[in-house]
This record gives C-alpha cells, structure tokens and sequence, in this order.
C-alpha cells in the first residue's frame, strides 16, 4: 500500500512500493490523499493512509521533512502515520542526489 499526495516526492514512494510489491508477488494499492486545511496537531492526519495500512504486508510513504535539520525530520503525515500504522512502515525520503533512501 502507497500513500500519495501528487508531489514529485511521490514518484519516489511508488517506484519503492512497486518494486515491493513485485518482489513479494502481490499487488499495489495507492491511496491518493491529502491535508486541507492543514493539521492541527500530531493526531490530525489523513485517516484514509491509516485504514488501508489493516490489510497490506507494507505501507509506504514520503516524507518531506522541512526544517534546519531535513535529514532527521519526518512530514507531519509520514511521522503520524509512523505512529499510527497497523502494518509494516517504509518512509521514502528525497535525497539532493535524486537516490530514495
């Protein structure tokens, strides 16, 4: 499972989901989803990443990270959702490189 949010960060998250997804045999749900208005608060996240994360062997996410620090930094969503999942976690963040981590 790969949630998603149209940003270039995006692109990154489902190319990992589907490679694996293709190394495990099994098929890829993609949840598109989005924040509006903006969170609030840590709990505050799209429910919809969370609930489809139930049934799948690894949910996957992006994560933007803004800040002084951007490599420690998670996304408001990615860092929720990493509290939050019922499965497996894999965040796929940007590198200056072009290479997910």
């Amino acid at each position: 499972m790969v949630g998603v949010d149209g940003s270039p960060l995006s692109t990154e998250a489902i190319g990992f989901a589907f490679a694996e997804a293709a190394q495990r045999g099994t098929s890829l749900v993609a949840a598109h989803a989005w924040l509006y208005p903006t969170p609030v608060g840590p709990g505050d996240i799209v429910p919809l990443v969370v609930e489809e994360s139930t049934d799948a062997q690894l949910t996957v996410v992006g994560a933007h990270g803004r800040g002084a620090f951007l490599g420690l930094l998670l996304g408001s969503v990615s860092h929720a959702v990493l509290h939050q999942a019922r499965s497996p976690l894999a965040i796929v963040r940007h590198h200056r490189g072009g290479d997910p981590a």
